[in-house]
C-alpha cells in the first residue's frame, strides 16, 4: 500500500475500490471458487460507482 503515497486521491480511490474485485476473481481463477449472484451485484455496484465517480462533469457557459 505504499505506492498510493505516489498517486493523487482520485486514482488511489479507483485502485482501493477494485481490491475487492480483484480477489474476487483471483478466488474464482484459482481456488475454483463459485461465483454466486450477490457477490456478482456487489462487484456490480463497485465497477458502477467506479464509472460515476470517475466521469467529468459537463459544466454549462454562463
Amino acid at each position: 500500500m505504499t505506492g498510493i503515497w505516489h498517486v493523487n486521491g482520485s486514482l488511489a480511490s479507483v485502485f482501493c475500490g477494485l481490491l475487492p474485485m480483484t480477489a474476487a476473481l483471483c478466488g474464482i481463477v484459482f481456488l475454483g471458487e463459485r461465483p454466486t449472484i450477490a457477490p456478482g451485484i456487489a462487484l456490480a455496484c463497485v465497477v458502477a460507482g467506479i464509472v460515476l465517480a470517475s466521469m467529468k462533469e459537463k459544466r454549462r457557459r454562463r
